[in-house]
């Protein structure tokens, strides 16, 4: 199992581990975060110091039950943890996911991932001769950050008065620069380590970093060779002004200057490069200034087209690195938009190719769950609590639908909707539901049971309805939120399925279309149908179809007599159509069908076969 620790978006722990994993935070005489320990049998990981007391010193055990399949269990008395998108690991609770699964305590995320079949790179037919492979230094391969930043400003100036150029200096230097840069790509310190580079390696006085906003310049970031600034220095406005205008590269003995830089004049050689953002506008410029010295049989100490050469490059480096970090968060939130919706997979895929949430008409399944009763529930709660017992209801739910490669379109209240059918086609949309919503009855029993001692006797119950058939996919939100869904009749006609629920008393009712989607085996063990109803605002009536879990004692019995029952109507026997829901309720009291149907019938003398809401006593 490979165990990655994030924090802040870096990766601060990466290794295979084999067996039981433990993680916390530490203890007296441990490790610093991420080190690790053995411990009680197991891998123990410090994930946090003893001051962090957001995250126990034991919070969390991990238990691999098969390569791909981990228990977690939740050992803290008070820190929850956050499994997934949604769903949260109360304290003493315990759970079993497949892998990938990501984890959060506070700040720190932790992912959990299978280990991954390797390819072997082919060996080449001729391997190169040992002779002819030069290895570059260590600490410019390995370094962290703060190693590379000593080694780049330790460097020697690349080129100073009278010497000669020598091109191991220059690539050095190179090295040592870019290395820097890209190591500040994810440090995010990009301004002060160009000014620092420049003093060191450019050979200035001084280097800063000046951005353009609110009409004047101003300082981001400073660095001298003395460590102090001088209390009278300023940057010259005309040299700053063309660098914005020409996005080029100025220094005081360029031609190109001409008479606009007598500011200048008896105070320092400048250079100042542009920092462009990745549509070729100025955000920042990098400026340095030398002081002129003349000493007897020498140069004078002036900037030259290579000092000004390499300021350019410093400056490229930072626009680059913002421009990645820029990149970066982009991304960064549109994976988070599209996780929202989809699985972990997809959402990479549609990060890539995002051609594939273009709208277009294609047959999908529609799930909704309504959880019942959930006013008196909020009542009961109050607000704090309200919202950790929904974090931890629909956070179940949510995976459900995930794990079966569904898409979480909405979410209204206690209401969830869920589509199967796209983006990416799935011939058995139907069962993928079906199968869905079988799994959420199998979950609420143990939501229940977590949540028993505040419920105070009660149970949480839902209802879901489903339905199949034609509707417009894509993007049905705005340029501002993005809401992958769908629109059409079918995603209507699932509604008011989940709605008839209540009326029939039935956990779960779906569509005689979605029914044609299922195996022959559900359907004869697993379906009966219930009737047809006029749904409520809708033009035509639907054939509803009761879904059970396999196995539901007395169900096939249940199922004959309902079929005989809607024989005898279609023969006009209205009678004995009664006495056949009256033998349901002898034998099955709780059936709920039958307890609506006596409901309807009592008093009536003709039946034909249709229930309407709007005529239904």
């Amino acid at each position: 199992m490979l165990v990655q620790i994030i924090v802040i978006n870096e990766c601060c722990f990466s290794e295979w581990i084999d067996g039981s994993v433990e993680l916390g935070r530490q203890h007296q005489g441990e490790p610093d975060p991420y080190g690790c320990i053995s411990f009680e049998g197991r891998t123990r990981i410090i994930v946090a110091r003893y001051q962090n007391t957001g995250i126990s010193r034991r919070n969390l055990v991990i238990e691999p039950l098969t390569d791909d399949r981990v228990r977690l269990r939740n050992v803290s008395s008070a820190v929850p943890v956050k499994v997934g998108r949604q769903m949260e690991l109360l304290p003493g609770n315990v759970i079993e996911k497949n892998l990938p699964v990501t984890l959060e305590m506070g700040t720190i995320k932790v992912e959990l991932k299978a280990q991954e079949e390797l390819e072997v790179p082919k060996q080449p037919e001729e391997p190169l001769q040992e002779s002819h492979v030069k290895q570059l230094p260590e600490s410019i391969q390995t370094a962290s950050y703060s190693e590379s930043l000593s080694a780049l400003l330790s460097s020697p100036q690349i080129l100073k008065p009278d010497e000669e150029l020598k091109w191991e200096k220059v690539v050095a230097w190179l090295r040592n620069a870019v290395k820097v840069l890209q190591i500040a790509a994810t440090s995010d310190e990009f301004f002060q380590t160009a000014s620092k580079a420049a003093v060191s390696l450019v050979g200035l006085d001084s280097a800063r970093v000046l951005v353009f906003k609110k009409n004047d310049w101003h300082v981001e970031a400073m660095s001298t060779r003395e460590g102090k600034a001088s209390a009278d220095w300023r940057a010259s406005r005309s040299v700053l002004s063309r660098v914005r205008t020409e996005k080029k590269t100025f220094w005081q003995s360029s031609p190109e200057l001409g008479a606009e830089v007598q500011s200048l004049v008896g105070f320092s050689s400048v250079v100042a490069a542009p920092i462009l953002d990745v549509d070729g506008r100025v955000i920042a410029v990098l400026y340095g200034d030398r002081k002129i010295t003349i000493k007897p049989d020498r140069k004078p100490d002036i900037l030259t087209e290579l000092d000004a050469t390499l300021m350019e490059l410093l400056a490229f480096g930072v626009g680059a690195g913002l421009s990645r970090l820029e990149q970066e968060r982009n991304a960064l939130a549109a994976q988070t938009r599209f996780e929202e919706f989809f699985t972990p997979g997809l959402s990479k895929r549609l990060m890539n190719d995002s051609s594939i949430l273009r709208g277009h008409e294609r047959p999908v399944s529609i799930l909704f769950c309504d959880v019942r009763k959930f006013s008196q529930f909020t009542e009961q709660f109050g607000h704090r609590m309200t919202v950790s017992w929904l974090n931890d209801l629909l956070g179940v739910l949510s995976e459900v639908v995930l794990d079966r490669d569904g898409v979480l379109v909405d979410y209204s209240g206690d209401q969830v909707m869920a589509m199967w059918g796209a983006p990416e086609q799935q011939p058995d949309h139907a069962v993928r539901a079906c199968e869905v919503a079988l799994s959420i009855l199998e979950q609420i029993p143990k939501i229940n049971q977590r949540w028993s001692s505040y419920l105070n006797g009660k149970q949480i119950q839902v209802g879901l309805g489903i339905s199949t058939g034609q509707a417009f996919v894509g993007n049905i939100g705005s340029h501002r939120k993005f809401k992958y869904g769908a629109l059409g009749n079918v995603v209507n006609q699932a509604s008011r399925i989940q709605n008839e629920t209540k009326k029939y008393h039935c956990p779960i009712l779906i569509s005689s279309e979605t029914l044609a989607e299922l195996p022959a085996e559900m359907v004869e063990h697993q379906t009966r149908r219930i009737g047809k109803v006029k749904l409520r605002n809708l033009k035509d009536t639907a054939t509803l179809h009761q879904l059970v879990p396999v196995n539901t004692e007395g169900f096939l019995r249940r199922k004959t007599l309902m079929e005989e029952f809607e024989a005898k109507l279609s023969r006009d026997h209205f009678g004995e159509a009664v006495e056949v829901i009256q033998t349901i309720l002898e034998e099955f009291p709780d059936d709920g069908p039958a307890r609506a149907y006596r409901k309807q019938l009592s008093g009536q003398d003709a039946f034909d076969g249709v229930t309407d809401p709007d005529k239904t006593p």
